[in-house]
């Protein structure tokens, strides 16, 4: 069975900021499912979802609530040497694609939704879909919050020095587009599954960035991340989205 896009959710156990982060309450679900909401409105018919993780539980939601209602969604059980704190995304997301090809289901490209990154107003995913079809499948698409180019680069523990000409600075109001920088918020990732395969990562030197607004760039790392998460969710065209695309 060929697969077009899968939409990969990543969502191990073990996290150093927070203890049990991707489980984590949210306006009443827990973390991760609220990438696995969108993904859920957002597929179409020749879609999958695919839950990588080893957290208990998961497991457990999965079988109580969607093994036996949903095709095409489900879950990896990540192997632990897939798991540790240095096991890159990408690890994950090879492997899902190897268990997957075992049982005749052919991944074309991944659609990476970070649990971290809960959301995704302003219809962005599917901005970022678009983008990845425009192109005919062979750019990767990632998502990036806009900022300047004032950046300083660490030294030592006390000093630092400027990545621009500092004693030049223009004030923010006169930079040109070209001017500024793009940081990756971790929020959106699409690539095909062949340049994942062939370069084991999900960007390439050449890659596509889709500008995204400050709420949708917050990465939940500490609890600080997660209170302001939950604070957001109180704002009523934030709880309307949430509430719209809750499963």
């Amino acid at each position: 069975m060929k697969i077009n896009n899968c939409f990969f959710i990543p969502a191990r156990a073990g996290s150093k900021g927070i203890k049990n982060k991707n489980t984590q309450d949210l306006l009443g679900s827990m973390l991760f499912e609220w990438s696995f909401f969108l993904a859920s409105k957002v597929m179409n018919h020749d879609d999958c979802i695919v839950i990588s993780t080893d957290c208990p539980v998961i497991e457990m939601w999965f079988n109580k609530l969607i093994k036996k209602n949903k095709d095409k969604i489900y879950i990896r059980l990540r192997p632990s040497n897939l798991c540790e704190d240095k096991s890159s995304t990408e690890s994950a997301m090879i492997d899902t694609y190897k268990f997957l090809y075992t049982d005749g289901i052919e991944i074309s490209n991944f659609v990476l939704l970070q649990p971290t990154s809960p959301f995704r107003t302003d219809n962005i995913l599917q901005k970022s879909l678009n983008e990845f079809y425009k192109n005919e499948c062979l750019i990767p698409v990632f998502t990036a919050k806009k900022d300047t180019p004032f950046i300083w680069k660490s030294i030592n523990d006390t000093l630092s020095s400027p990545d621009y000409p500092f004693d030049k600075r223009k004030m923010r109001q006169a930079l040109s587009n070209s001017e500024y920088i793009f940081h990756e918020d971790g929020n959106v990732y699409i690539c095909s599954a062949a340049d994942l395969l062939a370069n084991t990562n999900r960007l390439k030197e050449k890659s596509i960035v889709i500008e995204n607004s400050f709420i949708n760039s917050i990465q939940i790392d500490s609890e600080e991340d997660l209170d302001l998460c939950r604070f957001l969710s109180q704002k009523e065209s934030i709880s309307k989205w949430m509430t719209q695309i809750r499963y």
